[in-house]
């Protein structure tokens, strides 16, 4: 065999074995190659837990009974029914039940699909004088409004609990007067007076300055332990309301009807197809119209005309659509379109 031919073979071989190579090369630069996608954490599924509680010896249900989860901020309140319902991952948990006059009860749930548990409470034989007062302190900082975690907040010759992530710590106390102090580092300590109310939560508003500087009053606010009960509080601070109307917008923006108050909220169209039948409508997937939104008023639901309540009567009202309404209020109405929960100020004193 010559050099020449030697040399050719050699070369053939090697364009064989480019074969394939080239050809997945070309496949690549057209498309043909679909990469593996990348797996996505999945999150875990909430779990709806209704739980019931009732009294061990009359099996009447009980109202104002706090619920504790672990991991969960704040309790949950039986409603006037003895019912609560929250949403949990799938697992297993440890809850704390309590209400003035009983004995404390744990109990352990295994949550993995949705279910309705039925809890009773064994009356004391010396009766508490009632739930303690709820003292709730939101520590901000001065200027920024920025939530604080970490600080130690103590009641003066009490207990010193920590703040989470929202700024917040909750404490269980006497009513009357009482002193809160804040400590964290890299901002002055700040001990304030403070008036616990004897009915419902306090809410305080603590602001903190990264220097040592005169700060303005702390801000006080008193909670109506009726709409603690319904569940109004505890739909705001989570951001579960999609449009709320407060006493304050009422009183900044002063109407004459009540509905014209809706007219500047986002989303509501309001409809006075003639006179003393005035409307309220939410977006409806599909219908440009929207459809009719259901009133309840105090958590009862009514038919009365909106524009039958003064707005001097009104305190406050959550507006709900589509999946976003609370789950008590769903399909109550034919459409399933949202509702209006309107909270009187008598009701809500």
């Amino acid at each position: 065999m010559s050099r020449y031919t030697d040399r050719r073979a050699r070369w053939d071989v090697r364009s064989r074995e480019r074969v394939p190579f080239l050809a997945c090369l070309a496949l690549v630069s057209a498309g043909a190659f679909v990469p593996i996608p990348a797996l996505r954490a999945q999150e875990p599924a909430m779990v709806l837990v209704t739980v019931q509680m009732r009294d061990d010896a009359t099996q009447a249900p009980l109202m104002g009974a706090l619920v504790r989860v672990p991991g969960q901020a704040r309790p949950y309140i039986t409603r006037v029914d003895g019912q609560v319902a929250f949403e949990l991952p799938a697992g297993k948990y440890v809850i704390t039940v309590r209400k003035g006059g009983y004995s404390t009860l744990t109990h352990e749930l295994d949550v993995s699909q949705p279910e309705e548990v039925t809890l009773r409470l064994k009356r004391l034989v010396d009766v508490e004088a009632g739930l303690p007062a709820t003292l709730l302190v939101r520590v901000r900082e001065a200027g920024t409004g920025r939530s604080i975690e970490g600080a130690a907040v103590s009641l003066v010759g009490g207990e010193t609990r920590i703040t989470d992530k929202r700024g917040n710590v909750q404490f269980a106390t006497l009513s009357g007067e009482a002193r809160i102090n804040a400590e964290m580092i890299g901002y002055a300590n700040r001990t304030e007076p403070v008036s616990v109310h004897s009915d419902g939560t306090t809410v305080v508003d603590l602001a903190m300055a990264v220097d040592a500087v005169v700060l303005p009053p702390i801000q006080v606010e008193v909670r109506s332990r009726h709409l603690l009960v319904n569940g109004v509080y505890r739909r705001i601070d989570s951001g579960q309301v999609m449009r709320l109307l407060t006493r304050e917008d009422l009183e900044k923006f002063p109407v004459s009807f009540l509905s014209d108050a809706f007219s500047n909220v986002p989303g509501v169209q309001v409809d006075r197809a003639s006179l003393g039948d005035t409307r309220l409508f939410g977006p409806a997937r599909g219908d440009p119209n929207g459809c009719e939104l259901k009133v309840y008023v105090d958590g009862m639901p009514t038919d009365m005309n909106i524009d039958s309540f003064s707005p001097e009567m009104v305190e406050m009202a959550e507006i709900y659509w589509g999946l976003r309404t609370p789950i008590q209020y769903r399909g109550v109405n034919a459409s399933n379109c949202g509702v209006v929960l309107l909270w009187t100020r008598r009701g809500a004193g």
